[in-house]
């Protein structure tokens, strides 16, 4: 991926000069860190590596269900702040 994709991406999406990728990164963490969510499953959204090498290597649970209610709930927020409107909760994602 090019140097300069993701801010290339975010000025194609309307949000050109209102921050950077990494600004979304910092804000998404402390949206939900805030708001008392799993560190765990923020840290997998983010793609980080776990600190604690023990702990990685025992706990490999994806947070798959967790990650995709989380991410959901953070389109929410955004679409929200778009709008106008109050952000919304996190919220279990619907099975199809």
């Amino acid at each position: 991926m090019a140097g300069r994709s993701l801010n290339a991406l975010m000025e194609r999406l309307g949000c050109g000069g209102d921050g950077t990728p990494h600004g979304m990164r910092a804000a998404f963490s402390t949206h939900f860190n805030a708001a008392g969510a799993n560190v765990d499953v923020i840290e997998h959204c983010l793609a980080h590596v776990p600190a604690n090498r023990v702990r990685a290597a025992y706990n490999r649970h994806a947070y798959r269900d967790e990650r995709a209610a989380m991410l959901q709930a953070w389109a929410d927020h955004l679409d929200g702040q778009r709008s106008g409107a109050r952000a919304g909760t996190l919220r279990r994602r619907r099975r199809p």
